[in-house]
């Protein structure tokens, strides 16, 4: 059976960025950015 694939505007955020990137390039961009938002929410913290 044929796969169906989604117009990009019709795809969900991390449908479309799962479609543009390479499955490793996707795990490492994933962990960049929660290893931001982690940093983000520790200095968030800290500051209050």
């Amino acid at each position: 059976m044929k796969k169906i694939v989604k117009h990009p505007k019709e795809m969900t955020a991390d449908e479309a960025i799962a479609h543009v990137f390479h499955p490793k390039a996707l795990r490492h961009v994933k962990k960049h950015v929660e290893r931001l938002s982690a940093k983000k929410g520790r200095l968030k913290k800290d500051s209050d």
